[in-house]
């Protein structure tokens, strides 16, 4: 199924909307330029014993990123998640090489029908200013990466401002 992503920014609704709503707004071709391609993402925690705490989710933003190999969250959001370390990895960064926690967590898409992702995620610094309620572009704290998108067939529109996505 495709679904037409045109937005920068998400907007809070508030009632929240029924499940299966599509939403769509829209930005100018430079604001994508500049600001690159964010969307919502629902990040949810895998309890791994059967004495761990119920599932937490947080909605937050996430950052296309096609030179990132893995998806990665914010350490903040590990912690708030309350999430368990299943390893270490040392990945190359633009800052060059670091070791990262790697989590087991499910990424999902609200307000699409995109499918969700049972993933191993590692975490990073991301510009994420610890406030889940702001889901401005420039507060992102999720770095889809290539572990996701090479399931989708992306296709970006410049001009019109627009990103088309079908899994």
């Amino acid at each position: 199924m495709a679904h037409l992503l045109h937005f920068d920014n998400f907007i809070n609704i508030d009632p929240p909307l029924p499940p299966n709503s599509r939403v769509t707004a829209s930005s100018s071709s430079r604001m994508l330029s500049f600001l690159g391609f964010n969307i919502p993402v629902i990040i949810t925690s895998v309890p791994l014993d059967k004495n761990a705490s119920s599932p937490k989710s947080v909605l937050v933003m996430a950052h296309f990123d096609t030179g990132a190999s893995v998806t990665s969250i914010d350490e903040k959001i590990a912690k708030e998640l309350e999430l368990s370390p299943v390893g270490v990895t040392n990945m190359q960064t633009a800052a060059g090489l670091k070791s990262a926690k790697t989590y087991i967590a499910d990424i999902s898409f609200p307000h699409t029908a995109l499918r969700g992702y049972r993933l191993n995620i590692s975490d990073c610094n991301l510009p994420y200013n610890g406030n889940i309620t702001d889901l401005s572009p420039q507060n992102f704290s999720v770095l889809l990466g290539r572990d996701i998108m090479t399931n989708w067939n992306i296709v970006w529109n410049g001009p019109s401002s627009t990103v088309f996505i079908s899994d």
